[in-house]
């Protein structure tokens, strides 16, 4: 269970914020790992297809690419972590609401 007592609007706000900086970090990733993939794909010899492949598998390449995912997974779970949040904030408001609403009733 999340500890965090400041009010859920902050919590979001922050989430949301967390959000924006591993999306940066991950289109900066893969714009790096494709910067890679040309600068290697540029320096083979062969057809198209063999360049491709030996760039594809050259060390520095799987690097680059295995940097991405794990950027993009952490930009993934600091999205989920937000829409949780907003979750939670959605399914409390819905709750003050049909209290006022029971409280109208009466």
């Amino acid at each position: 269970m999340d500890m965090d007592n400041r009010p859920l609007s902050a919590q979001i706000e922050d989430a949301l914020k967390i959000v924006a900086k591993r999306k940066s970090a991950e289109l900066r990733a893969e714009r790096k790992m494709k910067r890679i993939f040309r600068s290697l794909y540029l320096r083979q010899s062969g057809s198209v297809a063999e360049r491709e492949a030996k760039a594809g598998t050259d060390p520095l390449y799987e690097k680059a690419e295995d940097e991405f995912v794990d950027a993009a997974d952490r930009s993934n779970l600091a999205k989920a972590h937000a829409d949780a949040l907003q979750i939670k904030f959605e399914e409390w408001r819905t709750e003050n609401a049909t209290r006022r609403a029971e409280m109208n009733l009466r």
